[in-house]
């Protein structure tokens, strides 16, 4: 399986974001809400929400690159066929990479 992060691992638009609300489970962590969700594509797709109560951009970017980083180191471990929306909350203290995969390895566990 290839380690990348390409056009078809992406979720864009808002439509995509929160289509058909029955198929979808949430799981929360100090952080972090993530939805799961099963798409009828044949592609494991993740969708990043990080909000401007987060932070300013710089620190709303950084926290984006740590999870897409998270996301294709460990796309071979997640589910086939699904969709990953994550949600950053508000005032997240994540310092570095190190953090962001305690805190989301728990969920895929």
């Amino acid at each position: 399986m290839r380690r990348s992060y390409g056009r078809e691992n992406r979720i864009a638009g808002k439509v995509e974001f929160w289509k058909d609300p029955r198929r979808r489970k949430k799981f929360k962590t100090e952080h972090f809400t993530l939805v799961l969700r099963k798409n009828d594509k044949d592609a494991k797709r993740l969708g990043l929400v990080v909000g401007r109560k987060v932070g300013g951009a710089v620190s709303r970017n950084r926290i984006k690159r740590l999870v897409r980083e998270f996301f294709r180191l460990n796309k071979e471990k997640m589910p086939e066929s699904s969709d990953f929306i994550v949600l950053a909350k508000e005032n997240i203290s994540i310092k570095g990479y190190r953090e962001v995969f305690e805190e989301l390895k728990v969920i895929f566990n």
